[in-house]
């Protein structure tokens, strides 16, 4: 969405696992190469009309080495917890959902 900042990420390709697809778009959206070794899921929900899974990896990266796609993307940065919070708050990011950030800090 325009003017929000949000977490990288989009739908799966017909024949597509969701690992695969996060490595796909990520690289796509912000020119990184997800290692799946150091790719771990953290929690899976199911909607009414999609089935969502959420990953994390570890990398030791800057900025500085991130391509971004601008049809996607506008900007990157790192953020905190708190900052991600205080973001969602002022409506700055997305807010997919009063748990999504709790499931997501707490792993």
């Amino acid at each position: 969405m325009p003017g929000f900042w949000a977490t990288t990420g989009d739908s799966a390709h017909a024949g597509e696992d969701s690992l695969t697809a996060i490595i796909r778009e990520t690289g796509e959206e912000i020119g990184l190469k997800i290692n799946p070794n150091k790719t771990q899921l953290l929690f899976s929900e199911l909607g009414k009309n999609e089935h969502t899974d959420i990953y994390v990896t570890q990398m030791d990266v800057s900025l500085s080495e991130t391509i971004i796609c601008p049809e996607d993307v506008s900007e990157i940065n790192w953020a905190s917890q708190d900052k991600i919070q205080k973001m969602i708050f002022e409506n700055k990011f997305i807010n997919y959902g009063s748990d999504y950030f709790q499931k997501f800090f707490q792993s």
